[in-house]
């Protein structure tokens, strides 16, 4: 069992500390996700896109989180 779905459970009912237990990249996935997800209503609100520098920092955190996720993966199988 990988956590991910007790982390974004928890994120979501703020208990931070025991959504980073359960899966600390789940904890990141779901931050990234809302943050995103904010970003991009503000872009569907208002019309605009995000600028180049939004862009960047937008696809690396998904980059990290999926690799943070891949990490976690590996080490709880082994």
């Amino acid at each position: 069992m990988c956590g991910m779905t007790t982390s974004w459970s928890n994120l979501v009912r703020l208990r931070i500390v025991e959504a980073c237990q359960a899966s600390f990249s789940g904890c990141l996935m779901a931050v990234t996700a809302i943050v995103i997800g904010a970003a991009s209503t503000r872009c569907v609100l208002s019309g605009t896109v995000p600028n180049g520098r939004q862009t960047f920092w937008m696809t690396t955190a998904l980059l990290v989180s999926l690799v943070s996720a891949i990490a976690e993966w590996l080490i709880r199988i082994s």
